[in-house]
């Protein structure tokens, strides 16, 4: 196994994430959360423009969608995520969960180079027909990454952990309904 996290979460994953754990592999959450949002931006964009229909103030909500979704990730989620882990006794803390969280973003970055590649040929967004296969590959790793993260960082079930993230996204569930 190497020291590169980005190649070791994808079949790895608990050992690497005991490693980061005990800051014997170095890992900045930052990086891939900041680089899916900016991703999840350069996606919405063209649904922006359509609702605005002006690239300036596309770019601007662009910009604050950038924030505020870097705000939830490392912030109000992994908030969440402790205080519903509470209900069971969890023994994480939050930087712990962001850690879980950044890794977790990692197979989303795959998604955002297939973003810049079709940049590259002059498309804003790939069509859905052509990447819902790779989308929910991505899913699926993202979810496999955030269940057994959590689950260590915990100190929980698989079951109590899916449980615990279910609730936890419960509130951001109903605001996002609340607001589209």
């Amino acid at each position: 196994m190497t020291n590169n996290p980005y190649v070791n979460i994808w079949f790895n994953t608990n050992e690497t994430i005991e490693k980061i754990l005990k800051n014997e592999i170095r890992f900045n959450y930052h990086i891939p959360v900041l680089l899916t949002v900016i991703g999840g931006s350069v996606a919405s964009a063209k649904d922006i423009y359509f609702v605005v229909e002006d690239m300036f103030l596309t770019v601007i909500v662009s910009i604050i969608f950038i924030f505020l979704a870097y705000l939830a990730l490392l912030r109000l989620f992994p908030w969440l995520i402790k205080k519903t882990g509470g209900i069971w006794n969890g023994k994480s803390d939050i930087n712990e969960l962001r850690i879980v969280i950044g890794l977790a973003q990692i197979p989303a970055l795959i998604l955002l180079a297939e973003q810049i590649i079709f940049l590259g040929f002059g498309q804003l967004v790939p069509e859905m027909e052509t990447n819902i296969i790779l989308q929910w590959l991505v899913w699926i790793f993202y979810m496999r990454i955030l269940i057994l993260g959590t689950a260590k960082v915990q100190g929980f079930s698989i079951m109590v952990t899916f449980l615990n993230l279910v609730i936890s996204v419960l509130p951001l569930f109903l605001l996002r309904m609340i607001f589209i």
